[in-house]
């Protein structure tokens, strides 16, 4: 088949972590970044403000999984990725865990977005429910990087996420 020929010499000529996968993700556009707008609301976002790319986010990685299951039902032989689909799987994982955690890192910066009485005011009035920022990354981060943890240990301010969000469940449940 022709297509599989093409695939097999597209595969021999970009050796390594097939990065490209990730980067198809994010330039399909049909799974949006994480911003921090999306907890903090407010005016728009200044330059320099971390951004999840699509590829990190479970709807991502979602893809991700479903171009991979493509390319090896394309090639006769799927051991022919194999070795490439885990050092990717590897990859996506390490760079997943490290941009969220980049995003904490700067995720208070969001509270610049907020420029006028009444959205300090509705952020402030939201701060101790799930919709308030912090709670609503909690659980964002929970969500999307659950898959990942399936696959191995998590790093140690991932634990705490979800201890945190155990925590909290305990809290309201009892």
């Amino acid at each position: 088949d022709i297509f599989q020929s093409w695939l097999k010499q597209m595969l021999a000529l970009k050796p390594g972590v097939p990065m490209w996968l990730a980067a198809s993700v994010n330039s399909e556009g049909s799974v949006p970044p994480v911003t921090l707008g999306d907890f903090w609301g407010g005016a728009a976002a200044s330059g320099d403000e971390a951004v999840i790319s699509p590829a990190f986010t479970s709807r991502g990685k979602e893809m991700v999984d479903s171009l991979i299951k493509e390319i090896e039902a394309a090639i006769a032989d799927p051991l022919i990725f194999a070795g490439r689909k885990q050092e990717f799987n590897r990859w996506h994982r390490n760079n997943s865990f490290e941009s969220w955690e980049a995003f904490c890192i700067g995720f208070s910066k969001g509270k610049a977005r907020l420029k006028t009485k009444e959205e300090w005011q509705k952020k402030a009035s939201q701060m101790s429910t799930d919709e308030g920022p912090y709670f609503a990354l909690i659980t964002k981060i929970a969500s999307d990087l659950k898959p990942l943890t399936e696959e191995g240990s998590a790093p140690a301010w991932l634990s705490q996420v979800y201890e945190l969000q155990s925590a909290r469940s305990i809290g309201t449940a009892g």
